[in-house]
């Protein structure tokens, strides 16, 4: 349990959506690696279909989908806030 604390700790400093849209940006490189060794591995047995239906599974059981959502949603009020912070800034400028 102590290495999860420390984990955890050393965790406290990022930012998750940062981390997120990293990874996202690493993923597709790293999903074309992988399907080029198992493409090798397997050879004339190999079938893209079923390629493509075990990253979908997969997915499914990493529940990829609701983080997706999750990061969409936080990256979305951010911008705002984002935004809202310029608006006032603007409106202090002008007067």
């Amino acid at each position: 349990m102590s290495e999860y604390a420390e984990l955890k700790e050393q965790a406290s400093g990022f930012d998750s959506l940062q981390l997120y849209l990293e990874r996202k940006a690493l993923r597709p490189d790293r999903e074309k690696a992988a399907a080029q060794r198992i493409e090798a591995a397997y050879g004339d047995k190999f079938s893209w279909w079923l390629m493509e239906s075990g990253l979908r599974d997969v997915s499914g059981y990493l529940d990829e989908y609701a983080q997706e959502k999750t990061m969409d949603r936080e990256l979305r009020q951010r911008r705002r806030s984002e935004r809202l912070e310029r608006k006032m800034k603007n409106r202090d400028m002008e007067r």
